[in-house]
Formats: structure tokens, C-alpha cells, sequence
């Protein structure tokens, strides 16, 4: 009988090796890149190898010569931009936490984050709000940025002055004026109602403002009341929808348990608003639901065919890792194993299936994203890489 331990350094091997090959084929760097310089940062500091601080400090050096360049523009052009910038902060305040000398680095990319912000970002007008492409995002680059920054302390400044009805107008109605345009509303934590309130949820600890902490609790309310009833055994699973329409006022559900959209998004999102607000119901009904989730293993359950951390089991297992970190319930901890379990399987599956050389680098649909979540589990790390996951 093979050791699954074997398994799964031969899978991280395997992901380091196409990561590598891919770079070597790299002349110039965009910001799709910046899931490389998040994945060699942490390899760096796992692995103590210098050899892929050489590779991020590359790769950093092109990308923030851009992002000066082009800004705002640029990050919004790109796919998935604001998620990107997340990539970008996470790497930053990693290495000024580690006390990296490198203060031209870090005087850049505080410069062009005050730049961002001379651009009027915060109170433009946004095609989409969610968290991987929009006004959540790049809120949530700078709460991520070091302390130290005075372009993070600029941003809060800012939005402190911002008035009270702008606030309102943004944030005050269910399921949520960001979404005025749009008849079917996502709930979910990449690009939906639950990635915004968990960004809300942030700038409220943060800021101490009292109203957004009072639109964040109104919203979450409302978010309950579309909570349905559960029945595994008529394939009937999710606590939460996936979608709204705001016209007919109906509901979607459907059985999947993805980290861009399922039920433990909602679950994080419950219990951290519920020690924001001192709401000891939410906190217990977030453990509820999730320790129901723990069953739910089966692809029709789940809605899981792949590895990957946006629609996949490294995603679940991330999540899992997350909440029993907070709620301290070792079972979750064991469905953290068991996710991590079935990422490695799934990815022999690919293996097999010849599927593996056509899979991608990036965070959310790659190999870097898998590679992460395997390596920080070969480590038997408690921490882990997965703020820019937003949890």
C-alpha cells in the first residue's frame, strides 16, 4: 500500500516542478503573474530556499513598475484585478512582517497605492462590487496592506469622510444597492453579497464606524431569512442560495460547496459578524451549519469534480482549516483532512485522465492555489496563506 504521505510530496513536487518550467519560460511578468510571487513568497518562507525569493523579487520588481504605470486602469483591465491586488498585499506585508530589507519596494507600492486612491476609486461609479473584480477588492488590498503605510491610513481616512448617504445608498438596502443593475444577484464569497459583507465586516473592526457596522448586521439578517431547510437524503443541501432574483424575489439553491460560492462562505461570514455584534445566536448557528456540512462528501452533495480552491476540494479544505482555527471544533479540523485528502486524490485523477498538463498556474483555478494549500499541510503549518482568500 502506497503512504499517502509519499503521495502528497510527490504532488507538491509535481506542482513545484510545472510551476518552475513555467516561469523559466516567462521574459516579462503582468499581474496575472503576482500568483507566482504569492506562491514562491510562501515556498520561500516554508522551504527556507533563497532561490524563490530570487523568483518573487523578480517577478514583484516588473509587476509594481506596471501597476505604477498604468493604475487603475490597469487592475481594472485585468481579470480578476482587485483579487490580484489582494495577491500583491499579501506578499507585502509578509515580507515587513519578516523585516526583508527592501524599503524601495515598499516606498513604491505605498506610493502607487496613494496614487489609487488620488483616482477616486472609492466613491465611483462600479460595475461590479464583489470581491474578485470589484469595490470590495481593492477595499480589501489596502485593510491588507502593513499598518505601517500611510497609504492604508489615507484610505481609511478617506472613507471616513465619506457622507453617511453615499454609505446608505451603497450598503443600506438588501440584497444590496451594489447590485441596483443587475435582476439575479450572486450570494456568494468570490463575486457575491457574502464576499462584500465579509469586506464590510473588516473596514467595520477597523474603522469602528457604527454605521457600517449597523448595515453589516442588517444585511446578515436578511442574508438568515433565505436560509432553507436541509435534506441529505433528497439531495437538497445548501443552507443558502446561490443566486437572488431581485426581481421575482425568489431564491436559487443548489448543492455546491465551492469556496467561491457555499454555504461555509455563509458560515464565516455568520460567526465573525456574530462576534463583531456580541450575537451569540449567529456564532452557534454558523458551528451549526457547518458541522452539518461535514456530511456532505459525495459529488451530488457537493457539486466538486476538481482540485482547485474556487470551485474545488483545496478551496473546501482551506475553509475547513479557517473555521476550526476560529471556532476551535476538531471536527472541522478533520474535514480539513479529509478535503485535503481529496484534493490529492482528485489531482491523481487528473494525473491519470492527462488532464494535468492543461491545468493552469493561477490562484483560484491553478496550480498555484493547490500547490499552496498542499504545501502549507506538508508543513503542518496552523496559519496559512489564505487571507487573500478572505478567510
Amino acid at each position: 500500500m502506497i503512504n499517502a504521505n509519499i503521495i502528497h510530496r510527490r504532488q507538491l513536487a509535481n506542482i513545484i516542478t510545472t510551476i518552475n518550467r513555467y516561469f523559466g519560460r516567462k521574459s516579462t511578468f503582468s499581474l496575472e503573474d503576482l500568483s507566482l510571487a504569492l506562491f514562491y513568497h510562501h515556498l520561500f518562507y516554508l522551504e527556507e530556499n533563497v532561490i524563490y525569493k530570487g523568483k518573487r523579487d523578480q517577478i514583484l520588481e516588473q509587476i509594481v513598475r506596471k501597476i505604477k504605470v498604468e493604475g487603475l486602469a490597469g487592475i481594472m483591465g485585468t481579470p480578476q484585478g482587485p483579487f490580484l491586488m489582494n495577491c500583491l498585499a499579501n506578499v507585502i506585508k509578509g515580507m515587513y512582517r519578516n523585516e526583508e530589507n527592501s524599503p524601495a519596494l515598499y516606498d513604491s507600492v505605498n506610493q502607487f497605492s496613494h496614487e489609487l486612491l488620488n483616482e477616486g476609486w472609492i466613491t465611483k461609479e462600479w460595475s461590479n462590487w464583489g470581491y474578485l473584480d470589484g469595490w470590495a477588492g481593492m477595499a480589501n488590498y489596502y485593510l491588507e496592506l502593513p499598518k505601517e503605510f500611510s497609504s492604508r491610513a489615507a484610505f481609511l481616512k478617506r472613507l471616513d469622510q465619506v457622507p453617511d448617504e453615499w454609505i446608505l445608498t451603497s450598503f443600506g438596502q438588501y440584497p444590496g444597492l451594489p447590485f441596483r443593475q443587475r435582476p439575479l444577484v450572486e450570494v456568494g464569497l468570490g463575486s457575491g453579497i457574502t464576499g462584500i459583507l465579509t469586506v464590510l465586516e473588516r473596514l467595520a473592526t477597523a474603522t469602528g464606524n457604527p454605521l457600517l457596522a449597523t448595515l453589516l448586521e442588517e444585511n446578515v439578517r436578511q442574508l438568515l431569512q433565505w436560509r432553507q431547510e436541509v435534506d441529505q437524503t433528497a439531495s437538497k443541501c445548501s443552507f443558502f442560495p446561490f443566486m437572488i432574483d431581485r426581481t421575482k424575489r425568489e431564491a436559487h439553491y443548489d448543492n455546491r460547496l465551492w469556496w467561491k460560492s457555499g454555504d461555509l462562505g455563509q458560515v464565516l461570514l455568520l460567526y465573525r459578524n456574530g462576534q463583531l455584534q456580541h450575537n451569540d445566536h449567529q456564532a452557534r448557528t454558523a458551528l451549526l451549519v457547518a458541522l452539518n456540512t461535514l456530511m456532505r462528501k459525495v459529488p451530488q452533495h457537493t457539486n466538486i469534480e476538481n482540485a482547485t480552491i474556487e470551485e474545488g476540494a483545496a478551496g473546501v479544505a482551506e475553509l475547513y482549516r479557517k473555521l476550526f482555527h476560529l471556532m476551535g471544533n476538531t471536527q472541522l479540523l478533520d474535514g480539513y483532512h479529509y478535503w485535503i485528502s481529496e484534493t490529492e486524490r482528485l489531482l491523481e485523477k487528473e494525473v491519470s485522465e492527462g488532464r494535468w498538463y492543461s491545468r493552469g498556474v493561477g490562484v483560484l483555478d491553478g496550480l498555484t492555489g493547490i500547490g499552496l494549500t498542499l504545501a502549507f499541510s506538508e508543513y503542518g503549518m496552523t496559519t496559512s496563506w489564505s487571507d487573500v482568500l478572505l478567510i
